[in-house]
């Protein structure tokens, strides 16, 4: 130290120019939307008609190249002791892929493009009812309730999905390759779906695997309370896609910008005041049509209110649930609230909490056109514990191959720690992620899943993919 202070003074450092980038390190330009066509081959809808349900889904499909699957070597990897192997498949495996609630078929988008690069498959994705671009016809005054979009128990969600495959099957870019089986994938809200789709016997083809993703039902159960307040915090509107993309990353619920570019978009919808005040006109000078009650559950249509007088509620309810001390909800999601990870995304803000504000995406001109969210996840409260109820039993009873991808090891309940221990499916760990694991760490749930099919057989692992031994 005593020969340092002989060193004569140096000038001080210049000032650091000004980033390009901004406070986290983002550059703003890197908001703008990506089209689904950055990641899947093909988009186009199914239409179904049910006795239940009319209306076409928008499903998105991405596979192996052709090339690629030709030079694919077979990978004899013995399957896992205790898991059951199904044998060599023919024809690439249909990957059925079931979004969460409020989700959408694009939030796949990443995870697919990754997985067929790893092994011969071909994944499709869809939008469930009420999500993403699927719709259900307009309602005639003489609706036999065919139209009913926000039939939202499970039974309804599980004839969707059957139907959608049903619709796949007789395509014509399935049935000149048809699968002879099929591997689902759920995560949240889907997994619940994929797994009553497997145990009900209503998939129109063998199950041949399952795959569910950060939900299980104890924890599932607990958080259900906590959900109201969780969809109170978020920003009921935003002035353009990029501010809204902005606030899914920022606020981390989506910690993968490029999965936030292609699938938050899908969450939400357009809406124009003044076509919107027209039809309100319109429907003022016509005689309402009475409401129709869903016959599946206990919820009654309630009269439609403008998304103005919405939002002002919500603004009101959130600043209600900031005021409460304590609380911290987890979201997008209904998970455990015993985790010791951080808080995901769009928890409700504390005094405490030193991170920009991103309700000034709600601030904008109501005149003007703004973005909402596409569905109103308040509205399926009814159907909440539905989805989830008898689960683990459900997911435990299926005689398939059978995969458990979790954020955090705390979210396993009771039966499913003895069925783990028991060896009756595998369980993975995705640690540091939130509740979109498959959109926060697309390449590694794609490297967890590719290992998992060619492990059990069901798929060819490309050239260059290394499969991985299971674990934690």
């Amino acid at each position: 130290m005593k020969a340092l202070r002989g060193l004569p003074n140096r000038a001080p450092l210049p000032p650091k120019a000004p980033s390009a980038t901004s406070q986290h390190g983002v550059n703003p330009q890197c908001f703008d939307p990506l089209p689904w066509e950055t990641y899947f081959d093909k988009r186009d809808f199914a239409r179904v008609e049910r006795t239940d349900c009319s209306g076409s889904f928008c499903y998105y499909v991405k596979e192996t190249r052709p090339e690629d699957a030709a030079n694919a070597a077979h990978n004899d990897m013995p399957a896992s002791p205790g898991g059951i192997s199904a044998p060599p498949v023919q024809s690439p495996p249909l990957v059925f892929l079931l979004h969460g609630g409020g989700f959408s078929g694009l939030s796949w988008a990443a995870m697919s493009a990754s997985l067929v690069g790893k092994v011969v498959c071909r994944c499709v994705s869809f939008d469930i009812r009420g999500h993403g671009d699927s719709v259900f016809d307009e309602k005639s005054p003489e609706d036999d309730g065919r139209h009913n979009d926000m039939d939202f128990s499970l039974d309804a969600l599980t004839n969707d999905a059957a139907s959608v495959l049903n619709c796949l099957l007789e395509s014509s870019d399935f049935s000149a390759h048809p699968p002879s089986g099929v591997v689902l994938i759920g995560h949240s809200m889907g997994g619940a779906i994929a797994t009553h789709l497997a145990y009900s016997g209503l998939c129109p083809l063998p199950v041949c695997a399952i795959v569910v993703i950060d939900v299980v039902e104890g924890s599932a159960m607990e958080a259900l309370s906590s959900m109201r307040g969780y969809l109170a915090s978020r920003p009921s509107r935003f002035p353009s896609l990029q501010a809204a993309i902005q606030w899914c990353y920022r606020s981390g619920t989506v910690h993968n910008l490029d999965s936030a570019r292609v699938s938050f978009p899908g969450h939400l919808k357009l809406v124009n005041p003044s076509e919107r005040q027209q039809q309100k006109q319109k429907d003022q000078e016509e005689p309402k049509q009475p409401r129709h009650s869903v016959a599946s559950s206990a919820i009654t249509e309630e009269p439609e209110e403008e998304d103005e007088e919405q939002a002002d509620s919500a603004d009101s309810m959130q600043s209600k649930q900031q005021s409460l001390p304590g609380l911290s909800l987890r979201g997008p999601a209904l998970l455990n609230s015993r985790s010791n990870k951080p808080p995901l995304p769009m928890a409700a803000a504390t005094a405490a909490d030193n991170r920009p504000s991103y309700r000034s995406a709600q601030q904008v001109d109501p005149t003007q056109p703004y973005y909402t969210w596409r569905i109103d996840l308040s509205s399926t409260e009814s159907h909440w514990s539905g989805w989830f109820h008898g689960m683990s039993r459900k997911f435990l009873e299926v005689p398939a191959a059978k995969m458990l991808l979790l954020a955090g090891v705390d979210r396993l309940d009771r039966e499913l720690t003895v069925g783990q221990m028991q060896g009756k499916f595998q369980m993975q760990l995705l640690h540091r992620s939130g509740h979109a694991v498959h959109e926060d760490h697309p390449e590694h749930v794609a490297e967890v899943l590719a290992s998992f099919l060619v492990r059990h057989k069901l798929a060819r692992a490309l050239a260059d993919f290394h499969p991985a031994p299971p674990g934690c």
